[in-house]
């Protein structure tokens, strides 16, 4: 069964199969990238408002812990010298940098997930709001299990990857930097495929509210089926947002909603959503 998105000619609505997880993990889905940037731009009237408004609260709390690193760390390290302490172990340091920057992500994963359902609700005609953005903090455990363990698994595939090709070009005659640039090239492909197998985790964890390894490997199995059509549309929106910043970001203004909205679509056709389908008569966004 292949679940093409049928893009209604109406101006008022605009059609999109609901997928289903099942025939998902089996690969039976298939979309055209034309037609998921048609859907989604069809979508972004009285959607921007709501879009900006959630983005904005989000990259406001994200400056703020950003700001909150930034000055306790030199604060930590000015405070010992003052005080005529030795000078910060330097993994010390770093091992307190990281568990920072944890911290930062388990306070604004629930913010990202909220950006996600915003933009699933619209693509499914369900009332929404950019208040959203806040509903997922009783999730925050789970969202946070989540990121830690993708990025331990991205962390540990670049490593084995990078280590085994490093060390067969060293083993075969390969000078010491060689066989580290060589390492290093090989152990970007996991962390590239990764990225993208992984996209769909947050939602299927909250929408399908399936626990974090199901998610993870959900989300992986799906997108293995069609990643490289996946990443060509990941690569495309990343071009779009780069010349919507061009002259002076006023592209944003539509290409931000849209691509939420690009995303939000592929969800829905793919694994399909609980919401029951609404009338887009008059739009019910805020």
């Amino acid at each position: 069964m292949n679940n093409n998105i049928d893009v209604s000619q109406h101006d008022s609505d605009t059609v999109i199969n609901n997928g289903n997880l099942d025939e998902a993990l089996h690969g039976n889905y298939n979309f055209l990238i034309g037609k998921v940037f048609s859907t989604a731009w069809h979508k972004v009237k009285g959607f921007k408002g709501s879009a900006w408004a959630a983005a904005i609260i989000f990259l406001i709390i994200n400056a703020i812990l950003v700001g909150i690193y930034e000055f306790i760390f030199p604060s930590i390290h000015s405070i010992n010298v003052g005080l005529h302490f030795p000078e910060p172990d330097m993994y010390m340091h770093s091992i307190l940098k990281q568990l920072a920057v944890l911290v930062q992500y388990f306070l604004i994963m629930p913010l990202i997930a909220g950006l996600w359902m915003l933009a699933i609700k619209r693509v499914s005609n369900k009332s929404f709001s950019y208040t959203e953005i806040f509903k997922y903090y009783p999730n925050i455990i789970r969202l946070f299990i989540l990121y830690f363990i993708q990025t331990i698994i991205v962390m540990l595939s670049m490593f084995v990857v990078a280590l085994i090709f490093g060390g067969i070009a060293y083993l075969i005659g390969a000078s010491m930097a060689a066989s580290m640039r060589i390492g290093t090239f090989f152990g970007v492909l996991p962390v590239l495929y990764l990225s993208v197998a992984y996209i769909f985790s947050i939602p299927l964890l909250i929408e399908k509210k399936l626990s974090f390894w199901q998610a993870l490997e959900t989300s992986r199995r799906v997108v293995t089926h069609h990643w490289f059509k996946l990443f060509f549309l990941v690569i495309l929106l990343g071009i779009i947002v780069s010349i919507s910043i061009l002259p002076i970001f006023i592209g944003l203004i539509w290409s931000l909603p849209f691509t939420l909205l690009v995303y939000g679509v592929l969800y829905r056709h793919i694994f399909g959503t609980q919401y029951v389908e609404l009338s887009e008569t008059t739009p019910q966004g805020t």
